[in-house]
């Protein structure tokens, strides 16, 4: 079968089916999709994102690694592990991958709070009738009582009703 990718410069310098998906993935999804969103996000912030593993001397170098090293021993970071050993202890470096998570617990307690008791009751659910008006009062409740500790429903329910406000009313 062949891709649109068969005829670019790129992939006619690669010889083998593990660098082939990275060039790919790195002319594609890195820079349409991830970099992207950390772009779109930093600068909505004005905040300028940095990625220091993308610099052109470290893709341009790890290009030009045989495949076998890159991904050895099921280790598909084997060459910037052996790197960084060098410079932080193994337990560091070993731990498993751990997303990035926002604060919605501490901020549903202060900066969040009013905006729960604006958005999230009874006069406002029982008007527009999207939500079950009692279920989502009482996660409210449970969540201020100390007795809730998974909140993203809240959260998605307080999005919601903030975007409705917006565009809907």
């Amino acid at each position: 079968m062949k891709s649109s990718f068969d005829d670019s410069a790129l992939l006619r310098r690669v010889d083998n089916a593990l660098d082939k998906v990275l060039a790919i993935d790195y002319k594609t999804y890195m820079c349409d999709n991830i970099l992207a969103k950390v772009d779109r996000a930093t600068m909505s912030v004005s905040l300028e994102g940095r990625e220091p593993l993308l610099d052109h001397n470290i893709v341009e170098f790890i290009a030009q690694v045989d495949s076998k090293i890159k991904y050895k021993d099921r280790n598909k970071k084997h060459v910037l592990k052996q790197i960084t050993h060098q410079y932080l202890p193994k337990e560091i470096m070993n731990r498993p991958k751990k997303g990035f998570s926002v604060p919605l617990f501490e901020w549903f307690k202060d900066e969040l709070k009013e905006y729960i008791l604006y958005y999230i009751n009874r006069e406002r659910l029982d008007s527009e009738g999207i939500f079950n008006t009692d279920i989502v009062l009482r996660k409210r409740d449970l969540y201020f009582e100390g007795k809730l500790h998974d909140i993203n429903e809240l959260w998605y329910i307080l999005v919601f009703e903030m975007w409705y406000d917006r565009w809907m009313r």
